[in-house]
């Protein structure tokens, strides 16, 4: 399906903008992945872009604390990687800077500049003037990341920033935390001319079912398993595809199939071989892997965290049961595992519902907040 091109900024309303990311990786996560497509995406509509990320972290009070070796580990991986084996098309006229560690002084002139993280919050609060008006892209709700210490995150979101949430559930959380005025809704969107559906849904197994693997907690990798093996207690057979950046530390059942860091083509082959995507997920700012499963085809169940909702209908476009339920999971695969019907519709109707959040309605919803936040256009509305 050939996508519509973007709208180009108008004059005077070309903006330098600066996206400081909390550290280098050598295999970007989904949060990565978005702030890559903002990034690409907004440099193609005139704006000139370019993405910090630190090899060691953030300078700030919160900072993680690494040692020496550590450190020294993670340059010589940055070193090995760096200028190869690009996993994402960006445009190449994005600007990549590599400090050590990133400290405000480390941040270029600008009009605007994006935190991504609550540690890159602090950063920013304490860049110059001259860096841009600060804004706060929160893709979610990082207490996982400051454990017994929930305060952190939040006095991040009360910082006087504009700020941008992915997920409903998010900005009710901006609203409880009394900053509901300064914060817009601009849910994610996905590449769908390149998320492409090569197997017919109808033709697909049900028995044939996939899962992210994450050593996060949040990411409910144990539940999913537990689940997993319950299905298959209750099925003759069912061939199971995980997926995730690195093979976990903790042991996989060897009657599962791992396969680590899919990317670009290899990515689609894997959800294109899918009858159902499991998302275990706990919590979620938006959950990238599971409304790409939708787009490619595969039927999704789904443990109930509320970022879910904003692109799932329970019942219409996927099984939503309650989070933390190995059994409820089991009971959802082993329903679509055994009737293609339902497994079918269910599908065919995630897909289309999944076509109304495009890469280029993101961009341009995200790109109005940033000229307002630049004072180059109208406040948008909060839950456009």
């Amino acid at each position: 399906m050939a996508m519509p091109e973007p709208a180009t900024a108008k004059p005077g309303q070309s903006l330098r903008i600066t996206f400081v990311l909390p550290g280098f990786s050598r295999h970007p996560s989904g949060g990565y992945r978005v702030v890559f497509d903002y990034a690409s995406e907004l440099q193609r509509r005139g704006h000139r872009c370019q993405v910090v990320a630190p090899i060691v972290g953030c300078a700030g009070p919160h900072a993680v604390r690494v040692g020496a070796s550590e450190r020294l580990k993670d340059v010589a991986r940055y070193a090995a990687f760096r200028g190869r084996g690009s996993w994402r098309e960006l445009d190449s006229t994005v600007k990549f800077r590599y400090p050590v560690i990133a400290r405000p002084a480390d941040l270029p002139a600008g009009d605007i500049v994006v935190a991504t993280a609550w540690r890159t919050a602090e950063l920013v609060a304490a860049a110059p003037v001259l860096a841009g008006k600060p804004v706060y892209l929160l893709q979610g709700y990082e207490t996982w990341d400051s454990p017994g210490q929930p305060d952190l995150v939040d006095q991040t979101w009360q910082l006087p920033f504009i700020k941008c949430v992915v997920a409903r559930w998010l900005f009710d959380q901006a609203v409880t935390l009394g900053v509901g005025d300064r914060t817009f809704y601009t849910p994610n969107g996905l590449r769908l001319d390149q998320l492409r559906c090569t197997t017919p849904i109808e033709q697909r197994n049900g028995r044939v079912v996939g899962m992210l693997v994450s050593e996060n907690p949040v990411k409910g990798a144990q539940t999913g398993l537990a689940a997993l093996e319950l299905a298959r207690k209750q099925l003759d057979s069912l061939d199971v595809q995980l997926c995730g950046l690195y093979r976990p530390s903790f042991p996989l059942p060897p009657w599962m199939t791992f396969n680590e860091n899919l990317q670009g083509p290899e990515l689609n082959d894997y959800f294109n071989r899918l009858g159902v995507f499991v998302h275990p997920s706990l919590s979620e700012g938006w959950g990238l892997m599971a409304s790409e499963a939708m787009a490619m085809g595969a039927a999704l169940v789904s443990g109930d965290n509320p970022a879910i909702f904003d692109f799932v209908r329970p019942g219409r476009d996927g099984l939503v049961v309650p989070r933390e339920s190995p059994q409820a999971l089991a009971d959802a695969i082993v329903r679509l595992a055994t009737d293609d019907g339902f497994r079918v519709g269910l599908a065919l109707s995630a897909q289309r519902q999944i076509q109304r959040f495009s890469l280029e309605r993101a961009v341009s919803r995200f790109e109005d907040v940033l000229l307002y936040a630049a004072g180059r256009g109208p406040r948008p509305a909060a839950m456009a």
